[in-house]
C-alpha cells in the first residue's frame, strides 16, 4: 500500500532558491557599471556578504538598490533581457542537491512541483536545464506582471482556487526572500525558507529554514512523511522531527 502524501502540493522560487544565479546578476551589474562609466560601489560576484546587502527583487529593485540611476533603469532593464539569457558568461546552476530534491518529489508523487519566480521564462529554463522535467507548470515575471500585477501572492492563491483540494490542504511555497514569504503568507501556503539564497537569515523564527538543499530535502520529506502543526497563537509551522 502506498503511503498517502501529507503535502498536497509544493512551489518554488527559483533565483537563490534553486540556482544560484546571484554572482552572475552581480557580475552583469559591475559589466553595466564598467560600461557605462557609473562609478558605482558594488560587490564582486565572490563577495556572499556584499551581494546580500544589494540583492532585490524583481530586476528593477535589484538596479535601485544597487544605486543604478532611476531615470535609466528601464534603458537597463532592456539591455538585461536581451543580453543576460544569451551570453553564456551570465548563465547559473542549480545549488547542489537539488536534482535530488526533485527527484525526492518525483519518486514521492508529490504534486503539483511548480515554479512562481520574478525572473524571466528564458533564464530560468536556461539554468535550470534538465530539472525543467520536474515540474508540472511555472509562472515567470511576464505572467505575473500580465495577471497578477507582479504579485506572487495572487498568483500562488490563483493557482490554489484551480486544485482538486483547495485549501485548508497544505500546499508549500519554498523562498528565499521576505516577498516570498509574504506571498506565502497571502496565499495561506505554508512556507519554508532558505538561507542559502539571496536575503533569509538562517536564525529566523517565522518559519522552518533550510541552510542548504540538503536540509531542505529533509525538511520536505519529515513534513510530506511525518507531519507539521501550526503553533498557536504565533502561526509558526514547525515540522516534526
Amino acid at each position: 500500500m502506498t503511503k498517502q502524501n501529507l503535502i498536497h502540493g509544493i512551489w518554488f522560487d527559483s533565483d537563490g532558491t534553486l540556482v544560484d544565479s546571484l554572482p552572475a546578476h552581480v557580475l552583469f551589474l559591475n559589466d553595466l557599471n564598467g560600461e557605462f562609466h557609473l562609478g558605482l560601489d558594488l560587490p564582486s560576484p565572490e563577495d556572499r556578504e556584499g551581494m546580500s546587502r544589494i540583492s532585490s527583487t524583481p530586476m528593477r529593485a535589484f538596479f535601485l538598490s544597487a544605486g543604478f540611476p532611476e531615470s535609466e533603469v528601464d534603458r537597463f532593464l532592456d539591455i538585461y533581457k536581451t543580453i543576460f539569457p544569451t551570453d553564456p558568461k551570465y548563465a547559473s546552476k542549480p545549488f547542489r542537491g537539488v536534482g535530488k530534491l526533485l527527484q525526492y518529489l518525483k519518486k514521492s508523487r508529490v504534486s503539483p512541483v511548480g515554479i512562481i519566480t520574478s525572473n524571466y521564462k528564458e533564464n530560468v529554463e536556461r539554468d535550470l536545464g534538465r530539472n525543467m522535467r520536474f515540474f508540472k507548470v511555472g509562472f515567470d515575471k511576464e505572467y505575473l506582471d500580465k495577471h497578477c500585477g507582479g504579485d506572487k501572492g495572487i498568483a500562488l492563491n490563483h493557482r490554489l482556487l484551480t486544485f482538486d483540494n483547495p485549501p485548508p490542504y497544505p500546499y508549500f511555497y519554498v523562498g528565499d526572500t521576505e516577498k516570498d514569504y509574504q506571498a506565502a503568507q497571502f496565499s495561506g501556503m505554508s512556507f519554508i525558507g532558505v538561507s542559502y539564497g539571496w536575503e533569509i537569515k538562517s536564525d529566523d523564527q517565522r518559519f522552518p529554514v533550510a541552510r542548504s538543499p540538503r536540509e531542505l530535502t529533509d525538511l520536505i520529506r519529515r513534513a510530506n512523511e511525518i507531519g507539521f502543526k501550526r503553533q498557536k497563537p504565533t502561526g509558526r509551522l514547525v515540522i516534526y522531527e
